[in-house]
């Protein structure tokens, strides 16, 4: 009777530490890798609108286990990357590294000296060249038109992850400025993303679902022309808000600290509803003025920059900056 007590005490331990071991399975989430239903929360969706801009398309470094095939030795971002091969085509920088293609990107294809004679770049084929050699996926960090692409259609999505949360997130205070904070917020990041899109490559893709993508290439003034529509979803958003606490703490919560503003004219270093809108303008100016040539822009175009934009900031106490 002894042994058979034994037993059953036995059975009942292995049964207690089980259901203790299973328990501790049920529920949990890794912090280090949060799923989409973190944005269920005000604090999880604030967190991803201020890291879905930054640490997604922007940063350096901390991306590189997300796109591991741009991580070539120097980092990644399109701040670290991506602005530096502007920087150095322009000779602003000089780098002296090979890595995500400087040695070519950077590198004029010939020099003349003060002699008057030529000197041949002595890596490979000239610029030209080389960059379109290497405009073929299969060439990963190397390729050097892969990385902005990356980025810019990272950003997207992850402005369009960030539209299909914001009404469904509950939130403390002012809802209904903070969701259209957060809006506003979303479209002046499609908007930059399809602007860099279509201003450095001849099609893009037009997708407007979070973590999903298509095959329906369009051309670069057809994505441009998204960019302008969620500019204006942008500033449609912006005309309905005014400064108050919920405009100022939200924006102070998803703007980066380095990045808010000191300067007088701002509101509490962050831009007013009106300052948005100004900066907007400016951008779908620059659209037109950056995707053609002088000879080319019509009379319609100029006006479009000075009598449609212009005005609208000038209306404001403004100027418009190209």
């Amino acid at each position: 009777m002894k042994r058979i007590n034994n037993k059953i005490i036995v059975i009942w331990i292995l049964m207690g530490v089980g259901l203790f071991i299973q328990s501790c399975h049920i529920g949990v989430t890794d912090p280090n890798q949060p799923t989409t239903d973190v944005l269920n929360s005000a604090v999880g969706i604030l967190a991803f609108a201020k890291g879905g801009p930054y640490n997604g398309a922007f940063s350096s470094g901390t991306s590189a286990s997300y796109y591991p095939t741009l991580d070539d030795a120097l980092g990644e971002g399109e701040l670290s990357i991506v602005q530096a091969f502007y920087e150095s085509m322009g000779d602003l920088i000089f780098c002296p590294y090979g890595n995500s293609d400087f040695k070519f990107l950077d590198n004029p294809t010939s020099w003349v000296l003060d002699d008057g004679s030529t000197v041949l770049n002595p890596i490979g084929q000239g610029q030209p060249h080389e960059i379109k050699l290497r405009n073929d996926r299969a060439y990963g960090a190397t390729n050097s038109m892969l990385h902005e692409w990356t980025y810019m259609y990272v950003l997207n999505n992850n402005a369009n992850q960030l539209l299909a949360d914001i009404d469904g997130t509950t939130f403390t205070g002012d809802q209904t400025t903070i969701k259209a904070v957060l809006k506003a917020w979303a479209y002046w990041w499609k908007g930059y993303a399809y602007s860099k899109i279509g201003s450095l490559y001849i099609a893009g893709v037009i997708d407007d679902m979070p973590n999903q993508t298509n095959g329906n290439y369009v051309t670069n003034a057809a994505i441009l022309t998204e960019a302008t529509k969620n500019f204006n979803a942008a500033i449609t958003v912006l005309q309905t808000l005014s400064v108050n606490d919920a405009y100022t703490n939200t924006l102070q919560t998803i703007i980066p600290g380095t990045s808010l503003s000191g300067s007088a004219y701002m509101n509490a270093g962050v831009p007013t509803p009106t300052e948005w809108i100004h900066s907007i303008n400016t951008m779908m100016a620059r659209n037109i003025v950056a995707n053609s040539r002088v000879a080319d822009l019509q009379a319609s175009d100029w006006n479009k920059c000075f009598n449609t934009y212009q005005r609208r900031i000038e209306a404001e106490g403004s100027s418009l900056c190209c």
